[in-house]
């Protein structure tokens, strides 16, 4: 059901195409992202339309996503979890 509210997780932000298309077609979810890079939200943010800090359903998490549940609440149920990490090397 569409309609129903839920919550999506992305591990890493990327372009932001993924967590801004939830934010965008899906009004009732609340969408959190982990990213550890500040230049890639900054860039995504001005660049590329990713909600700013002032979004109460866009909740934007600077930290390694390894450590996810350190950054989020561990009790907090995900209906979607995406990622767009990126490994050097």
């Amino acid at each position: 059901d569409c309609k129903r509210e839920g919550r999506a997780l992305s591990l890493g932000l990327g372009a932001g195409t993924l967590a801004n298309f939830i934010h965008d077609k899906l009004p009732q979810f609340h969408v959190d992202v982990i990213e550890i890079d500040p230049a890639i939200v900054a860039a995504s943010r001005k660049f590329l339309g990713t909600p700013g800090e002032d979004d109460k359903r866009f909740h934007l998490f600077l930290g390694d996503a390894t450590t996810v549940f350190s950054i989020v609440d561990p009790n907090v149920k995900y209906d979607i979890i995406v990622h767009d990490v990126y490994i050097p090397g």
